[in-house]
């Protein structure tokens, strides 16, 4: 990859910085700028994982950030899973970073089986040590040879979210009939695309035997998913009026049992009678609509 000259001076301002702090034991290049498929583009932000003896410098002050350009906003949010901090960064040229971190003594003592998952998905994708002071290209070189635990759910996980899927659905609706749209758009634009892509990516994994890189949070899904199961998370989303989130609920219903026969789920699953629910509760907007579900067929 050959890499712009901002980056290759970012590159070494970080390098130069990360000697002189005792509390920085490595500096790596993660995410698109380390991996050879789908790579960086113009786009692209950067990713810099820094493994650390303690947080605290980087979450109570941001005036290091100052060393590698002029920022212009930051700020620091948290991974729910770990509760590690991240620094992101805009500078005034434009360039975002990203910088995750992760503790040393964790980094440092953790077995390579049980390493966390999510970061050894990341490295295995590429990734480029800038520093290193505590010999950690040997330790994860052996991380990166473990398999990662599949991603596929039981169909006892599957038809939980089948149900989940399905009581939003109507819950939604209900909040449209008491007035309350807003609320309703977004948990249909929101709350009911990440149930419905959680269980598209189940029929995928299923489909092609689990030898499919499914991503993380959305990432790369109009690649993965396909172009049928990508039509139908459109047809599911909303515009901003009653209307349309009242249909955008009933696909999503009428969807759910089609992702349940396509995942083999049981057939007791209560699809019939929750999509009269949903109709009787949306009635005064159906009444004068053709239900553009009743013509989709997937193939």
């Amino acid at each position: 990859m050959v890499l712009p000259p901002r980056f290759k001076q970012f590159e070494q301002a970080l390098l130069e910085w990360g000697k002189q702090q005792d509390n920085i034991r490595a500096i790596i290049v993660v995410g698109s700028h380390a991996r050879s498929y789908l790579p960086a583009d113009e786009y692209s932000d950067i990713d810099i994982l820094f493994v650390v003896s303690n947080f605290a410098p980087f979450e109570q002050s941001d005036t290091w950030l100052a060393q590698f350009g002029t920022p212009l906003i930051s700020f620091v949010e948290y991974d729910p899973d770990t509760n590690t901090p991240e620094v992101r960064v805009v500078y005034e040229d434009g360039l975002a970073v990203d910088f995750p971190m992760l503790p040393a003594e964790l980094v440092l003592s953790t077995s390579v089986t049980q390493a966390d998952e999510k970061v050894v998905s990341m490295l295995k994708r590429g990734h480029q040590f800038i520093l290193d002071k505590d010999g950690l290209t040997g330790r994860f070189s052996r991380v990166l040879q473990q398999q990662l635990p599949s991603r596929m759910e039981s169909i006892e996980w599957c038809e939980n979210a089948l149900s989940e899927l399905m009581f939003y659905c109507l819950n939604y609706a209900k909040k449209l009939r008491r007035g309350e749209s807003w609320l309703a758009l977004q948990g249909c634009n929101a709350n009911l695309q990440w149930q419905m892509l959680a269980l598209l990516e189940q029929v995928v994994l299923r489909e092609q035997n689990g030898q499919v890189d499914t991503w993380y949070d959305g990432r790369f899904v109009e690649r993965w998913l396909g172009d049928t199961w990508n039509t139908t998370l459109t047809l599911c989303y909303a515009d901003q009026n009653d209307h349309s989130i009242a249909q955008a609920l009933l696909n999503c219903q009428f969807f759910a049992k089609q992702i349940a026969d396509r995942l083999g789920a049981s057939p007791n699953l209560p699809f019939e009678h929750m999509e009269q629910l949903l109709k009787q509760t949306l009635d005064h907007l159906l009444a004068a609509q053709t239900h553009s579900h009743s013509a989709i067929t997937l193939n």
